[in-house]
């Protein structure tokens, strides 16, 4: 099954020079909440490991992709692929989103001063940037097993199951991250996170405890 890939932004030189200062400056800072991040989680010594070596590598990709894109991809692809065992694909993919999460917290504090315009060319350049390298890692996943720490099903029909469901997913996040009134959010959420779970109708009810009152409800083929 065929997956198509975001359209990235095309950011200028003096841009992405910004963001290779920004990513350099603030390193120790991502890199303690990285740690913070793993340590949530139920992870054993040497995965921890693994993925503070991941943290490096994402931060190499980050600042190369803005100089030879083509061939950092590679290489970046290559190295979660095969050089960092001990992870399965959903593990590297949930590192994946949570480092564009570190990240995209970063730029919101940087970006203040920024447009809104141009807040949202760097969060978006970042976005398609690591979700496009995600649905190329969905995509190796059922091809790659033994060291690399991807998981070989036994079914044929997983490839197109899970690169279609990946697929939803960045569509629903690309969705939320450029909408701009929360009534869309809501609406999306109900919407889409319905279908995906596979729910024919649904309903999101937005209450304010503080006001005690009701906001507004959001549904999804239910007549209201």
């Amino acid at each position: 099954m065929h997956v198509p890939m975001l359209n990235t932004p095309v950011l200028a030189d003096t841009e992405l020079e910004w963001l290779r200062k920004i990513i350099h400056r603030y390193y120790q800072e991502c890199m303690i909440r990285w740690k913070m991040r793993i340590a949530a989680c139920d992870f054993n010594p040497d995965q921890e490991q693994v993925l503070i070596d991941i943290f490096d590598a994402f931060i190499r990709h980050l600042y190369e992709i803005t100089a030879q894109p083509p061939t950092s991809q590679n290489h970046f692809l290559n190295y979660l692929i095969y050089q960092s065992p001990g992870l399965n694909a959903g593990q590297k993919i949930w590192a994946l989103s949570v480092f564009e999460e570190i990240i995209q917290s970063l730029l919101s504090e940087e970006c203040r001063e920024e447009s809104q315009n141009g807040r949202s060319r760097y969060s978006q350049w970042v976005h398609c940037t690591l979700a496009n390298l995600g649905i190329l890692l969905s995509i190796q996943a059922p091809h790659s097993a033994g060291s690399s720490g991807w998981v070989a099903e036994k079914s044929s029909d997983y490839g197109g199951l899970h690169s279609q469901r990946y697929e939803e997913i960045i569509r629903f996040s690309d969705m939320l991250l450029t909408a701009t009134r929360l009534e869309d959010i809501l609406s999306y959420c109900v919407k889409d996170i319905g279908e995906m779970t596979g729910f024919k109708r649904g309903a999101l009810i937005w209450y304010s405890p503080l006001a005690n009152h009701l906001e507004g409800v959001y549904s999804h083929n239910i007549a209201l």
